[in-house]
């Protein structure tokens, strides 16, 4: 109701095809308009549709257009190099004039895709070589993405604070097993989807966010067939 508190963490849960980067766009375009710059972090390689990001930024194609100009965009892999491109963008702006009283926003779309430290040694095929590869399920059941979720969650409320930084990040929301007994719950499954904020990274961002907005499909707008 109030907007987004400066120098806090935003997280956005929802599962597959709910609109989760476009609520983040949306965001963006507002925070765009009132000159704040974005960074934007890619991690699962399928950028959303160019027309579609300009519909969110803003409503006047001309504005939407220079926003979309103005983005500063990175695709990472595993998490330290996110860390990286996000801390080395928010450095940069404060060191080109961004005054502190605006806030910078950064954006990871999603955190649920990138490989924790572990996995990007393992997977050392990405530097050319096959020194060091591991196949998949040859290791143990690694928790390194939690493990780094919450350790980068330590210190990131103060990072943000000094920085005067907004951090938008989307989760995939995983299917929530209930494995208590009782009788199940009383709520429809609608209704339990959400308050579900089941995903990979644990509880680190449940803990940070200064706000959470869960997405949940509701049905669909139809017109005639379509």
């Amino acid at each position: 109701m109030c907007g987004i508190p400066n120098g806090t963490l935003l997280e956005i849960i929802g599962q597959d095809g709910v609109g989760k980067s476009s609520v983040l766009f949306t965001i963006a375009g507002q925070a765009m308009a009132q000159g704040s710059p974005f960074f934007y972090v890619e991690t699962e390689n399928k950028l959303m549709d160019e027309a579609r990001v300009k519909r969110c930024l803003n409503t006047d194609p001309t504005v939407a257009e220079k926003m979309y100009s103005l983005i500063t965009s990175q695709q990472c892999d595993d998490i330290p190099s996110m860390v990286t491109a996000i801390e080395d963008f928010a450095d940069s702006c404060r060191n080109n004039g961004v005054p502190m009283n605006v806030p910078i926003v950064c954006a990871v779309d999603s955190f649920s895709k990138l490989m924790s430290p572990t996995e990007s040694v393992g997977r050392s095929f990405y530097s050319g070589s096959d020194a060091g590869k591991k196949e998949f399920g040859t290791d143990k059941v690694n928790f390194g993405h939690a493990k780094f979720a919450h350790q980068w969650c330590r210190i990131l409320p103060s990072w943000l604070r000094q920085k005067h930084v907004i951090l938008l990040v989307v989760s995939h929301q995983n299917q929530k097993v209930d494995t208590g007994f009782g009788g199940g719950s009383f709520m429809s499954a609608d209704v339990a989807a959400s308050y579900n904020r089941t995903k990979i990274g644990g509880n680190a961002f449940n803990q940070n966010a200064a706000l959470q907005i869960i997405l949940t499909r509701k049905g669909f707008a139809k017109q005639g067939t379509e």
